[in-house]
């Protein structure tokens, strides 16, 4: 059987399919072009985040507030100017700070409205300190390279049977996992080998090794492996569940308990968690995250360290991973009203999100997918089923954009547009669907890959 692995493999089966589905149904390019339009009617001619104009600034661009790559619409009220860098500045333009998160949805908003008012701009100053705190975060495969190349570097300095040492392999396997590679997963499986399980002293750093080994389990499809590895980090953590780093990390472990469990239901075995039994853990671990998130935020207005004000950003994005994957056991056992109730919270979290409190560019692709399978299956017209595949064929776009070597979601997000090319008697969905059928995605919730449940090997 000719499997599909890799967002390379996936994007090279489409074809010419893939470019027919954006050109029909992804709206960026046709919103990019309205931009342009609407240029002279935005007012003042200065940027709104920090006030300045050319030649101050090499010019001012029509930023969207809600962004075109989450198939936002261009309209007046969604518009504000931001400038870009001059050239040779080694200070980014207001622009690219918003692209890189450096500032919500919801403070945008706020920016556009002081600007339109003519009250002095404000946005700029709190981006730049955001991003000197906690950014820019890796995501390109070269980025990825070079930090991998810096862990390196540090670890030569630490002695191998150091916690410092045992950290930096640590993150070194996870990078691993993510990056663009051939066979990437067995790389990674060789880097979290070199970790003796007994090596890691603290509780945390013995949690964080059962987390990464059960992950790079769960992708390769080693799944009662995977389960009883998360299970084995979130034990680890319940001795001190009352600290609040513990308390998100928990949620993180029990979240990927659930997605293992929930393939096992979709293979007919007897292991990992009944749908009753994972909805109930999922809920204790949003309530985990939101008291991590609430301790940690309270911490931070006293006055806290940078370590502290990140440990509140991974609590803030697990709380928001905890509703998503609640959508997620929702839609698989079809409780469409459900999923949509728990949407709404999970888009308000969205839009307040920045890179001091959970924002990552790696969300947007998930929550297009999950919004277009709602939007999908309430559809009751042509015109809704269209909206639908905007959703999620910007989806696909920015997943195989990515470039990982395991795009994680992919045989659900191909699924879900067969669904609706096929209710468009579009006769693509045929070719379609068998490549959905053949990528391996062992993260899926609604279309899981199990020939035979398990994979020998580890890649």
């Amino acid at each position: 059987m000719n499997v599909l692995r890799t967002a390379y493999e996936i994007r090279k089966a489409l074809g010419t399919d893939y470019s027919r589905l954006v050109d029909l149904y992804d709206i960026k390019k046709r919103e990019r072009s309205a931009r342009r339009r609407m240029r002279q009617q935005l007012q003042p001619k200065k940027c709104a985040a920090c006030g300045r104009t050319p030649p101050e600034v090499r010019r001012l661009e029509v930023a969207h507030i809600s962004p075109l790559s989450e198939c936002a619409i261009t309209i007046e009220e969604n518009l504000l100017l931001l400038c870009t860098e001059n050239l040779g500045d080694s200070e980014p333009g207001c622009h690219t700070l918003y692209d890189q998160g450096c500032c919500s949805i919801v403070n945008m908003r706020e920016c556009r409205e002081r600007w339109i008012a003519g009250k002095p701009p404000i946005t700029r100053i709190r981006m730049t300190q955001l991003r000197a705190d906690y950014g820019p975060r890796p995501q390109q495969q070269g980025h990825l390279r070079k930090e991998l190349g810096n862990l390196r570097t540090q670890q030569k300095s630490e002695p191998t049977d150091s916690e410092a040492w045992c950290l930096l392999q640590l993150q070194i396997a996870e990078l691993t996992r993510r990056r663009a590679r051939k066979n990437a997963l067995g790389r990674a499986w060789n880097e979290i080998i070199k970790v003796h399980p007994e090596s890691p002293r603290t509780d945390s750093l013995k949690a964080r090794y059962f987390y990464e080994k059960a992950y790079i389990e769960l992708l390769s499809g080693q799944l009662d492996d995977a389960f009883s590895d998360f299970f084995k980090g979130r034990k680890i953590l319940e001795s001190n569940i009352t600290i609040p780093e513990n308390r998100w990390r928990w949620a993180a472990h029990t979240a990927l308990l659930a997605q293992s469990s929930c393939i096992m239901r979709f293979s007919g075995t007897e292991s990992g968690w009944s749908w009753d039994k994972i909805r109930q853990e999922l809920t204790q671990a949003l309530s985990h995250a939101q008291m991590a998130a609430i301790d940690l935020e309270g911490a931070i207005e006293e006055g806290a360290s940078l370590n502290l004000r990140d440990e509140y950003r991974h609590a803030r994005r697990w709380e928001h991973n905890g509703l998503v994957h609640l959508i997620k056991t929702d839609l698989a056992q079809g409780n469409l009203e459900a999923a949509c109730k728990r949407w709404d919270k999970a888009y308000e979290n969205w839009q307040s999100m920045d890179i001091s409190n959970g924002w990552d560019a790696g969300f947007r692709a998930t929550h297009l997918s999950l919004y277009g399978q709602l939007v999908l299956k309430s559809a009751q017209n042509p015109n809704e089923v269209d909206s639908a595949l905007a959703y999620l064929v910007r989806s696909l776009v920015l997943l195989l954009g990515l470039r990982r070597q395991q795009p994680e979601g992919i045989r659900d997000l191909l699924f879900s547009v067969v669904d609706a090319l096929k209710r468009k008697n579009d006769s693509t969905y045929k070719r379609i669907y068998a490549i959905a059928s053949d990528c391996v995605d062992f993260s899926s919730w609604f279309n899981p890959y199990v020939p035979k449940l398990l994979v020998a090997g580890k890649q």
